[in-house]
């Protein structure tokens, strides 16, 4: 029974429970319950792909933890930078960029409710944003409105593109106009690849996507010799993949760790950059996939 703010017979003083006892104090149990384990299914993030069967990636907390870590050793990230994406939150891109990759090094987040080039280079600027990842065509965007109305430049000091066609006119115009070298990564909502590092020539994001970090094994496969007109199928291999995937369609989960070694299957076509990394050709159709967990 609680009686107010002055502890009665056999009662409880309101504002002793509520307001002054922590919440975790009163719910042990519950905390007890539901301690999260990061090696378990903690995000659902749904694809298809430039092609293929729309699925769901079963991802762990760990497995993002891994590709967060990497790149934050890769690019010296620290509490001393602000992340900015024009990824949405319930992306991957977004997930790692806008939330973990902050979370991680305790850095802060910088989000536009909707993006808009015409105000973004502004607002970027005022928010000290550091770090900028996006699609190329959002920066070919805003390197579009800086060129029509030049105006203040956010604080850059690495610059990142996500995605596999990256013109090299893009790559040189961004290193003009904002002063930093456009970097790359790559990968898939399934489990996350490569990324091109500090080390790599500055037009590198032009010719390659860059190697894969510590938790990530990469493998071309090809019947014929791999070259540009016969490029080899890419697959992947580490703790930065999902535990499974499940069909959108057929509804059929398929646990990576139990078929072919753990390897899986991006449907990606490639060929080796000449640095340890890959370059992306495009896409095989359909992509194949692991029968199904019976």
């Amino acid at each position: 029974m609680v009686l107010g703010d002055t502890m009665g017979d056999g009662g409880i003083g309101f504002a002793a429970y509520f307001e002054q006892t922590p919440w975790e104090q009163m719910h042990a149990d519950v905390l007890e319950a539901v301690t999260p384990d990061p090696d378990r299914v903690g995000l659902v993030l749904f694809t298809s792909g430039t092609s293929g069967e729309p699925k769901a990636a079963l991802r762990t907390v760990n497995s993002v933890h891994g590709r967060v870590a990497d790149v934050a050793a890769l690019f010296d990230h620290g509490s001393h930078d602000a992340f900015a994406t024009s990824s949405p939150l319930s992306h991957l891109g977004g997930i790692i960029f806008g939330n973990f990759l902050p979370l991680l090094v305790g850095g802060s987040a910088v989000f536009m409710n909707v993006w808009e080039p015409s105000k973004a280079l502004e607002f970027l600027s005022a928010a000290g944003a550091t770090t900028l990842w996006s699609a190329p065509a959002v920066w070919a965007e805003l390197v579009a409105e800086l060129r029509r109305q030049p105006g203040p430049l956010p604080p850059l000091r690495v610059a990142g593109a996500t995605g596999t066609a990256i013109l090299a006119p893009l790559v040189t115009e961004v290193a003009d106009m904002f002063g930093v070298t456009l970097r790359a990564v790559w990968g898939a909502t399934e489990g996350t690849g490569t990324a091109i590092g500090p080390d790599d020539p500055p037009d590198w994001a032009a010719r390659s996507v860059g190697r894969p970090g510590p938790g990530v094994e990469i493998e071309l496969r090809a019947d014929d010799p791999v070259n540009d007109a016969s490029p080899a199928r890419v697959y992947l291999r580490g703790s930065e993949l999902c535990l499974a995937t499940a069909g959108g369609d057929t509804k059929e989960v398929v646990i990576l760790a139990e078929h072919d070694d753990g390897w899986y299957d991006t449907g990606d076509l490639a060929v080796p950059d000449g640095r340890g990394g890959i370059r992306i050709l495009g896409r095989a159709r359909p992509p194949t996939e692991p029968a199904a967990r019976s």
